[in-house]
């Protein structure tokens, strides 16, 4: 009898976002009034983990918090979204905060700059990451970032290879030395431009550069198959098999990209749970991702399974 695969895990980081709207970045020194401030939930890992779980995937959450209010207001979050936490562990040392991110937004662009403190999501241990290896077992999908320490991230995806789950990489934030096991073990890598310039240290400036050194990640780095977004352009597929476009959907106001990429990853991880092809999953979750950046906000811009039979 084959095994049930109804879930996916997301590992990774869980942060509150402090957003401040500006008309402008300020200048090194510079001090500046804000428009407006907000606070939200956030962290790659439970973006991504919250715009699956709005679509209608059952997803777990691996992650840390400590002790604080930030950790029982993400919890509140996680269940309000439908996203299991019971694997978010907390730390022991009540000493370590719960990870925070403090955003700039700038109104007359959409445009963001970020600041991360990882605090507990810096604090995942080996013996935790075992302790999930049923929850992975299960699930169709464990989807990766870079936001945690990578050896825990490595960690989750041998356990994963083990237990034939496939797996989806993204290696942001983007860092110039990673090991290539994180390519080898992985099914699906999707990154940025700037994530693809750092890894394969080629020049990439714009989206037919990207396609030339996408290859790279195939034949060098012995990855499976991957995406590489293209911002407004849409993105790029290849694999050993076939490479192919995907068209960029066109947005009249741009409020806030905070977050567009996670919600492209969470709704791109949810088609491919649910036997979508790659080439209309990447149509359809860059429609989503279009969507969320006509709101305020990171995971409260996401939208739900409400969305699904106006896609084209």
């Amino acid at each position: 009898m084959a095994d049930k695969r109804d879930l996916i895990t997301v590992i990774g980081a869980c942060n509150v976002d402090l957003i401040t709207y500006v008309s402008r970045f300020p200048k090194p020194g510079e001090t500046i009034r804000g428009v407006t401030h907000k606070k939200g939930f956030g962290g790659k890992g439970a973006n991504q983990a919250v715009q699956a779980a709005k679509l209608g995937a059952s997803v777990h959450m691996i992650s840390k918090l400590g002790q604080d209010v930030y950790a029982s207001e993400t919890r509140s979050n996680f269940t309000k979204s439908g996203v299991d936490h019971t694997k978010v562990f907390t730390c022991a040392d009540p000493e370590i905060p719960s990870g925070l991110a403090p955003i700039t937004v700038e109104t007359s662009t959409g445009q963001n700059s970020i600041v991360i403190i990882g605090g507990a999501n810096d604090e995942l241990t080996v013996e935790e990451i075992e302790s999930c290896r049923e929850i992975i077992r299960r699930s169709s999908w464990l989807v990766v970032q870079l936001e945690i320490p990578q050896e825990m991230s490595l960690q989750a995806m041998r356990i994963a290879s083990e237990e034939k789950t496939k797996v989806l990489f993204n290696p942001a934030p983007g860092v110039s030395e990673l090991s290539q096991e994180f390519f080898t073990l992985s099914d699906l890598v999707v990154l940025n431009e700037t994530e693809l310039e750092l890894i394969t240290q080629k020049k990439v400036t714009n989206s037919q550069e990207a396609k030339q050194v996408a290859p790279y990640l195939i034949h060098s780095l012995s990855t499976k198959a991957a995406v590489v977004t293209l911002g407004s352009e849409g993105a790029f597929y290849i694999s050993k098999e076939e490479n192919f476009s995907v068209e960029g959907v066109k947005v009249d106001q741009v409020v806030d990209t905070t977050g567009a990429g996670d919600s492209f990853i969470g709704s791109l991880v949810y088609f491919l749970f649910v036997g979508t092809d790659i080439r209309r999953a990447l149509q359809m979750s860059n429609q989503i991702a279009a969507l969320s950046v006509q709101s305020k906000g990171t995971q409260s811009s996401y939208p739900d399974r409400s969305v699904l039979k106006s896609l084209q």
